[in-house]
Formats: C-alpha cells, sequence, structure tokens
C-alpha cells in the first residue's frame, strides 16, 4: 500500500536527488537499513521521497510518522533538506520563492475556512483562529534560505512571469541569471514585435532600409558605386557561431584572408567618389587588413582603437579591452566628413575654463571609449552573438554621410548600422547570411517606423 502513496506539493518544493545522491542513499539503506522515519502530512509524503523509494525498491517495509509540529509544515521540509543538498544560491532563490507562494495559498484558504468564525473559536483542525500572519520581507526569506534578496526578488520575477523557467533553475538545468536573461530576451522580442507591428500599420511610405538574405560575394555587385559609407564588422576568425556552426568561423589564415580580399574589394568598388570605408576587427587581423585596404586602392584617414573600457582578462599578457577601427577613403582630397557630428567638448572648456578654447569644442580623439554591450544593456538586441553600439555607428554614420546617402553594412548583424542610417535619415541596405538574424534585424528596424 506505501507504493501508493503520494507526494505532498510541499515535498516537491526540494529538487530530486542525482542519481549518484540516490544510489548512495540506497546503498546506506541495504546495509544499515533505514534509519530516519518518512514523513507523512495529510495522507501524503512531506518529507523522505527517496527513502520511500528505495525501501520499495529494495522491498523492506518502509518506517513512517506523522507531522506533528506547529507553525506550517514547509518549515520541516526546507529545514530537512536545505542543509543535505549542494543547492546553489540560485535554486535555494527558488525554494525560497516557491515556498512562500505555497504558504500564501495555504494562508489564504484558511482565511476563506475561517471567514465566519470569530477570534477565539477553533477550526476543524482544533487550532484558534489568528490574525493574518505579516509577510516577510525579501532579506528575512533570503536569510532563511540561505540565499541573496536580489536572486529572491528575480524569481519572484520569473515565477510570476514564466514559472516553467524556475523548474529548469531547480532541476540544475540553468543558473538563475541564465533564467533571467531568457526571460528579458522573450520581453524584449516581444516588445520589438509589437512596436514593428505599431510602425508598419502607420507607414505612409517605402521604408528607408532593405536587409538582403544572402552572401555578400553575391549582393555587393549590385551596389557598385553606389555607397556613401560602408562599415563592417566582419567575423574575425575566432570560432564564434554566427547560425552556420563555429566551423564556419574558424577558417585557415591563407583561405580566411583570401576570402576577405574578395569582400574588401567589392566594398570598395561600391563606395561613391567621395565615399568612406570603415571596417572593425581585431587585434589578430588588424595589420593584414591595413594592407588590404591599400591593395583594394583605398586610402587611410585614420586608425582608430575602440577602447571597451572592459574586455578579456589575460594570465600573462596584457589584458584586451580594445578593438581597431580602420578608416578609408576612395579620394584623400574629397570625402564627406562632418566634424560637428564627433566633436565633445575639451578639457580646456570643462576642467580649466580657458576662453581660448573653441566654444564648438574639438573633434573626437583617435581613440574611442565606448562600453561595450553586455548581455544586460538595454540596447542589446537578443539572438545575437555580438552587437557594436550604436554609439559607434551612429559617430560614424553621421559624420560620413548625409541624409538620404546610403549607408551599406556586408555583415548586418543586429543592424546597429541601419538603425544608425534610419534615425539619421539615411537609406540602408544591410546584407546578412543568417535567416534568423535577418529576421530579428527586421524586426528592430521595423520598430523604428520612419524616424
Amino acid at each position: 500500500m506505501s507504493e501508493t502513496l503520494c507526494f505532498h506539493p510541499f515535498a516537491n518544493l526540494i529538487p530530486s536527488m542525482s542519481d549518484e545522491e540516490y544510489q548512495g542513499l540506497k546503498a546506506d539503506i541495504a546495509e544499515h537499513g533505514q534509519h530516519e522515519a518518512i514523513v507523512l502530512y495529510e495522507g501524503q509524503i512531506l518529507d523522505g521521497r527517496h527513502r520511500h523509494r528505495a525501501c520499495c525498491e529494495l522491498g523492506l517495509v518502509p518506517k513512517f510518522r506523522e507531522w506533528e509540529g506547529s507553525g506550517s509544515a514547509i518549515d520541516l521540509v526546507v529545514s530537512e533538506n536545505l542543509h543535505r543538498r549542494h543547492l546553489t544560491p540560485g535554486q535555494r532563490a527558488v525554494i525560497a520563492v516557491e515556498a512562500v507562494n505555497l504558504q500564501q495559498l495555504q494562508m489564504q484558504a484558511r482565511e476563506r475556512s475561517v471567514a465566519n468564525l470569530r477570534r477565539g473559536d477553533t477550526l476543524p483542525d482544533g487550532n484558534l483562529v489568528a490574525p493574518r500572519e505579516q509577510g516577510r520581507t525579501r532579506d528575512q526569506v533570503a536569510a532563511q534560505y540561505s540565499t541573496n534578496s536580489r536572486y529572491v526578488q528575480d524569481a519572484q520575477i520569473i515565477s510570476n512571469a514564466k514559472p516553467e523557467l524556475l523548474e529548469q533553475v531547480k532541476d540544475g538545468q540553468i543558473t538563475l541569471p541564465q533564467a533571467k536573461q531568457s526571460l528579458l530576451r522573450e520581453q524584449k522580442l516581444a516588445e520589438l514585435q509589437r512596436k514593428a507591428e505599431a510602425a508598419r500599420s502607420t507607414a505612409d511610405g517605402p521604408p528607408l532600409w532593405k536587409i538582403h538574405h544572402g552572401d555578400c560575394l553575391e549582393v555587393l555587385p549590385t551596389l557598385a558605386g553606389s555607397a556613401r559609407v560602408i562599415f563592417a564588422d566582419p567575423p574575425y576568425n575566432l570560432g564564434i557561431d554566427y547560425g552556420a556552426g563555429a566551423d564556419a568561423d574558424n577558417l585557415p589564415p591563407d583561405q580566411y584572408l583570401a576570402w576577405c580580399r574578395g569582400w574588401i574589394q567589392q566594398c570598395a568598388d561600391c563606395l561613391t567618389p567621395d565615399g568612406s570605408f570603415w571596417i572593425l576587427i581585431s587585434d589578430e587581423w588588424a595589420d593584414y587588413f591595413g594592407v588590404m585596404l591599400r591593395e583594394a586602392g583605398l586610402h587611410r584617414r585614420a586608425w582608430i582603437k575602440w577602447y571597451e573600457t572592459f574586455g578579456t582578462n589575460c594570465v600573462n599578457n596584457f589584458n584586451r579591452c580594445s578593438r581597431h577601427i580602420h578608416y578609408f577613403v576612395k579620394n584623400p582630397r574629397c570625402f564627406v566628413f562632418d566634424p560637428f557630428a564627433v566633436s565633445r567638448l575639451s578639457d580646456r572648456q570643462t576642467k580649466y575654463g580657458d576662453k581660448r578654447a573653441n566654444p564648438g569644442g574639438k573633434i573626437w580623439d583617435d581613440v574611442w571609449k565606448i562600453a561595450r554591450l553586455t548581455g544586460t544593456c538595454e540596447e542589446r538586441m537578443p539572438g545575437f552573438p555580438t552587437q557594436v553600439p550604436l554609439a559607434i555607428t551612429g559617430a560614424i554614420v553621421k559624420c560620413a554621410s548625409e541624409p538620404g546617402d546610403l549607408v551599406v553594412d556586408p555583415f548586418s548583424g543586429s543592424a546597429s548600422t541601419g538603425v544608425a542610417a534610419v534615425q539619421g535619415k539615411r537609406r540602408y541596405v544591410g546584407i546578412e547570411a543568417s535567416a534568423e538574424f535577418c529576421r530579428l534585424s527586421e524586426l528592430r528596424l521595423q520598430a523604428l517606423g520612419q524616424a
């Protein structure tokens, strides 16, 4: 008969043992017998799920006892199990939130059953009618469950929005921060979809942009001589999965450079006579790219360093926290460059109050201190492995083109270049090999309307 016992909902607060843990418990019971009794509550197993299973599998008669404690039976489950398992702070936060939610449901049910009773009367279980217990603070709950209040807050938010994610955290499939990011991604995509649909419903003309799904080597020849600005943030050949697998971004050096030489030349051919070509690239290939740009007949105006403010921490070398931006033009004597789009207040103005300072400020230096986009940044688009900040693409588009000009990005990705172009009243053509990236970036651009 014991095999037909069900688990009490309170018992399911604690995640199941791993198979290794369970086999260890089963072996111990087989050798030494069942030491601790299985606790029953309301005709169900409150504590001892795994002991019960082991006894049944071993053909032993389980030992039981009824829970006779005061307060909430949840407290027994928590006190008996939290210290036994190697639970992460995220798992503890999930258990805390689920326990609080269950206690609130229990309290609400009890309040409904005593709604017509007076203080001092008794319930069928013999307990006195008591005033409602005051809710505990998040810090108090976190302390009881040996976690932190931020995790408890995050777990409660996820519980309200998508509780199935909490089950994955509790089972150890994902971490609580990963669950939070997953929820934020879904919410951001849903909001993007809503904005895109609203923008489409009010559009009064053709869009300023177009995303081509395909190979840039096939699309670029159709744009010959038409681009005032080209910005490229190509694959760096570092094994990043852009949708075709990591191997596609891990070519032999000669093969990678030959491919780059091809699209660089095609980009050079796409420029207007006064156009400019900007490439963002990593340390591994920066010097090679400078040579290939010259071989394509272009002329360097600046070699800019993007200081990302934080980056890769190294053990036996200098930490990596910057990338390179090559700025080349078709004609060194004829190009578009708006200094006011890339000007800032100088130290003469802000620190020293020097009257000789140009009131219009000074042009940016060739080191751009712009924070890299993290996963929690509001600007960050879900679903993309990398994303260039609008602070970079916006500066390039505004200083090197004019409203109505065509801006091209042969590796459009999340369409940060496209957003900068549309916001600046420029036309935009992006080329992207990933169908999913095309879909997501089109949503992003649609959400802008004709901004």
